[in-house]
């Protein structure tokens, strides 16, 4: 299960002797991610980085987010398409990027 307030699921992923990630999933959306997994606060905000073989998740109907989309600041636009309660939490928690609002420790 998520930790306390955090709304995915996150795995260590040994990818090689010197190299390891987290892998994300935002089971609500469908959405998989990954980050940095050493040196990450536990409240965010995390450091987003590629998933490695995206269409092995895409095969099984899952979303891959680009660490590029991730890192995108929070726009006007976006705090729209949100409910009211979702942009209390924003204004609230104060996350910056869109990789912090879909994958966020305070759900």
């Amino acid at each position: 299960m998520p930790g306390p307030g955090w709304n995915y699921y996150g795995v260590r992923v040994q990818l090689s002797s010197d190299s390891t990630l987290r892998l994300l999933l935002n089971a609500a959306i469908g959405l998989v991610a990954a980050s940095e997994h050493e040196n990450v606060p536990e409240f965010g905000p995390l450091r987003f980085r590629v998933v490695p073989s995206p269409e092995v998740f895409e095969a099984h109907g899952l979303r891959v987010a680009s660490a590029t989309q991730l890192a995108a600041e929070i726009s006007e636009a976006d705090l729209h398409a949100l409910p009211e309660s979702r942009r209390k939490d924003v204004l609230y928690h104060g996350p910056t990027t869109v990789g912090d609002l879909l994958f966020n420790w305070f759900d």
